[in-house]
């Protein structure tokens, strides 16, 4: 499934109170959100590497320009990102962050913001109160490109940026069978 929509009413409001980088402007141009979500069909013929716990599938849910200022359901910082309490040291920087891609109970990407603009700035959040906050090595544009040339599969995020060999050869296993790349 891949949805999107644009109006562009959105984008204009949100450009009355806030500054934008030029990737972000450049990608709300063209859409107001995008979704995307994809899983194996019933039965599929593929070689599990744990078929018990293994989620074969991929996700993207890249929220409407209006988050950065409305909030999600009109929550935001740390009661939208750390519902748990689990990041008592980090309430500072959650507060400054707003979910730009928004896996609700698993994680959200989220955007920095800074006296009344957003900056190209990410950070991965876990919304299970399980690991650590920890900032992206790239901006929204190269966040996006990885995301599309790793379908992304389910925690496609921790194997591009966080060096963990466990995700990306999960990664790279399934993504070989159901897409025929790596």
């Amino acid at each position: 499934m891949l949805t999107y929509g644009h109006n562009g009413a959105e984008l204009a409001r949100v450009r009355q109170t806030l500054t934008l980088p030029p990737a972000l402007e450049r990608f709300y141009a063209q859409a107001d959100f995008m979704q995307i979500r994809w899983r194996l069909q019933q039965g599929a013929a593929i070689e599990y590497l744990d078929r018990e716990i293994d989620i074969v599938g991929g996700e993207a849910n890249v929220l409407p320009v209006s988050t950065c200022v409305d909030g999600i359901d009109g929550r935001r910082g740390v009661e939208l990102l750390d519902p748990y309490g689990s990041f008592p040291e980090a309430r500072e920087l959650l507060d400054r962050l707003v979910p730009f891609d928004y896996c609700e109970g698993e994680f959200a990407v989220c955007l920095e913001m800074e006296s009344g603009r957003v900056l190209d700035r990410l950070h991965f959040v876990p919304l299970d109160g399980v690991g650590e906050i920890r900032p992206l090595p790239v901006g929204v544009e190269d966040y996006l490109q990885r995301g599309f040339a790793m379908r992304f599969i389910h925690h496609w995020v921790e194997a591009a940026f966080f060096d963990n060999p466990e995700w990306a050869a999960c990664s790279k296993h399934y993504l070989a069978q159901v897409f025929g790349s790596e």
